[in-house]
């Protein structure tokens, strides 16, 4: 069953889990007034549920309709496939439980794998309202309507005379 979702992704998401109680503990001792997170990641969210902090996710696709685990999928019908592979991979069930029983936080019932967004949070995007996709079906039953309430600030271009620097500057070589 493992063989049908992402190596990298549930690699990333059992990594992410094991800093939970690390972070979580850094955050008591720091107590910040608000987390901003990459949702792609777990960790930080969870200490962020678990703790009742405010939060802000920095979405870095191009809306927050885009979903990396569909690329490749067009058809509703293989974006739930998708999602039903990662609910049937050993390893993810695995952490799924060990969520559910150390945390009280299901990873199947309320967020899509590599986009980790809290309802109570506020999502920014660096993307543009007009990059966003429609929501597929099979994640509007978790984060439905949350696309409308997303921050877009993007694009994060800046011109030339802002600073931008649209080529490598001429100069010495890298040597060794």
């Amino acid at each position: 069953s493992d063989k049908k979702v992402s190596d990298i992704l549930v690699g990333m998401l059992v990594q992410s889990s094991k800093q939970i109680p690390a972070v979580l503990e850094k955050v008591k001792e720091f107590k910040p007034d608000l987390i901003v997170y990459d949702p792609f990641m777990l960790d930080a969210m969870v200490v962020a549920y678990l703790l009742n902090i405010p939060c802000a996710s920095t979405i870095t696709y191009p809306s927050f309709n885009h979903f990396i685990i569909f690329t490749g999928k067009g058809t509703e019908f293989e974006k739930r496939q998708v999602l039903e592979d990662y609910k049937q991979s050993t390893t993810m069930l695995k952490l799924r439980n060990q969520m559910l029983e150390d945390y009280d936080i299901d990873l199947f019932e309320n967020f899509i794998p590599s986009t980790f967004y809290l309802r109570s949070g506020l999502q920014i995007c660096t993307g543009t309202k007009e990059f966003e996709l429609s929501m597929p079906s099979a994640v509007q039953e978790i984060y439905g309507g949350m696309d409308a309430e997303c921050k877009y600030v993007g694009p994060m271009l800046l011109s030339e005379e802002q600073g931008r620097v649209s080529s490598i500057p001429h100069g010495s070589k890298c040597e060794r």
